[in-house]
């Protein structure tokens, strides 16, 4: 059982390995629009880097959860809405022999694993402050979730 401290020390790892993840997989593209799709992720990923990694200089000082004013505009999600298709193959790994394919999956995965995260710190917080941190960040995961199955459906539609 993690404290939320600790959620938060996982947070900013998963966000600054997402952010490497995503500069490495935009030049596995020569898609311009994927490409830019991976580049913005990133610049995503190291944003909540940044919010996160505030908060938790903030509680090491001893001052009290705060609202984050660049998530003003993100609507707290729904914890319970299911976020990865049953049927969708899962990567955990990825080699330097990584198709696009695969970093796709695996990004994923990695957002999944981040709202999943995220869920767990809003189901802990006993403040106001914290619940509607961990909340705004699992919309914004789910976000970067669904551009990310819409761009792995328009590359590789069902039928294969």
């Amino acid at each position: 059982m993690s404290s939320l401290s600790e959620i938060l020390t996982q947070a900013m790892q998963l966000e600054k390995d997402g952010a490497d993840f995503y500069l490495k997989a935009a030049g596995l593209s020569s898609d311009a629009e994927t490409r830019a799709m991976f580049e913005q992720l990133a610049q995503d990923e190291k944003a909540h880097l940044s919010y996160i990694e505030r908060q938790y200089a903030a509680l090491e000082c001893g001052e009290d959860w705060c609202s984050i004013p660049e998530l003003g505009k993100v609507t707290p999600a729904d914890v319970n809405a299911p976020i990865f298709p049953a049927d969708l193959r899962r990567v955990t790994e990825i080699s330097t022999q990584a198709s696009l394919e695969d970093a796709l999956l695996f990004a994923l995965n990695a957002e999944d694993a981040s709202i999943k995260l995220y869920k767990d710190g809003a189901a802990r917080a006993d403040h106001a402050e914290a619940q509607q941190l961990f909340l705004q960040l699992v919309s914004a995961e789910t976000t970067h979730f669904t551009i990310l199955l819409q761009r792995y459906e328009t590359l590789y539609p069902y039928p294969r």
